[in-house]
Order: structure tokens, then C-alpha cells, then sequence
């Protein structure tokens, strides 16, 4: 699974920190996945192209997330594009 979904994105506010559970969505080598236009859009993580899938959201205890590679903070508006499709349409 590692290979395929090499990372994941936490989805969850920052307001929401102390729970113990966050949502995440994993982030699919490029390579394994053709790209719908605003669902799964494209980054670059540690010189790996991946997609998002936020169709395979997840919620999953805080504990069993790594730490931090990076951030993808610059790209709130591709993420929340992606999210606003997939839970709205629009």
C-alpha cells in the first residue's frame, strides 16, 4: 500500500487538533491514477507526483499518523475544489 499511497494529507482544521481522531485522504503515486479534473489534483512531495483521492477519505486516529513531510497549505484552493466536488457537485 505504501508504494501506491506513498503519503496522506491531513483534511481536518487546525481548530481541531486535539482531537484524537483527524481525517486524512491518501495521496496516489500519479503514475496509478488518471487525474479527474478538479477531483484529484496533481502535487509533488518529495519529488513524488501524486494525486489526491478524496473519494477514499478516512477517518483515523491521531496516533497512527507519521509525522509531517511537508505541507500543501499553497494549495488550499485545488484541495478544497477537490472536496467541494466530491461532497456538493459543484
Amino acid at each position: 500500500m505504501r508504494r501506491e499511497y506513498p503519503f496522506v494529507i491531513e483534511l481536518q482544521s487546525d481548530l481541531l487538533g486535539s482531537l484524537d481522531v483527524c481525517v486524512i485522504a491518501p495521496l496516489r503515486r500519479l503514475e496509478l491514477v488518471t487525474p479527474i479534473r478538479r477531483l484529484n489534483p496533481v502535487f509533488e512531495v518529495q519529488g513524488i507526483k501524486v494525486a489526491l483521492v478524496p473519494t477514499e477519505i478516512v477517518g483515523i486516529r491521531r496516533s497512527l499518523v507519521g509525522r509531517p513531510v511537508g505541507s500543501l497549505a499553497a494549495e488550499h484552493y485545488a484541495i478544497t475544489a477537490a472536496l467541494d466536488l466530491m461532497l456538493t457537485g459543484v
